[in-house]
């Protein structure tokens, strides 16, 4: 086997980090983030959202508004949610035309999320944008999370 091994300390422990040219199954670990709970006897506005999106008429109105926005920010650099915002979806439903979750889509926003070619390609596809364009969306929405920390 061809490879090479580092040990990385930060002081408080250690790891190895092992570089190989055999094919092995790569792991993601999310930092667990503590959701509020709703409580009980009302609705997540995520929910409420959903249920009058059911409604033709409430849901094209939604659409329309999330395309009025994405007009009004047009200004601003093209990023993954202005393009999400032209098509009038919310991230519900990108994170339904790619199968996924709403929360992937908010941290690909937000640029605090590594992506997989297949997380690519789906993007591409559901916002019906060429690889080009979400590169530049991406790379845009790295840099405004540069400038915010």
């Amino acid at each position: 086997m061809n490879s090479f091994e580092q040990r990385i300390s930060d002081g408080k422990g250690s790891a190895v980090v092992c570089t190989t040219l055999e094919s092995c199954e790569l792991y993601h670990f999310e930092e667990a983030r503590p959701t509020a709970e709703v409580p009980s006897g009302y609705r997540s506005v995520r929910d409420f959202l959903r249920d009058l999106e059911k409604d033709p008429e409430i849901g094209s109105v939604l659409t329309e508004g999330r395309k009025e926005l994405a007009t009004a920010l047009a200004k601003d650099p093209v990023t993954i949610r202005a393009l999400r915002l032209r098509k009038g979806w919310s991230q519900d439903h990108l994170a339904q035309a790619m199968s996924t979750s709403q929360s992937h889509i908010a941290r690909i926003e937000k640029g605090r999320d590594n992506f997989t070619w297949e997380t690519l390609k789906k993007l591409k596809e559901a916002l019906d944008v060429d690889m080009n364009t979400v590169d530049h969306a991406l790379a845009n929405c790295r840099a405004i999370l540069r400038d915010d920390e």
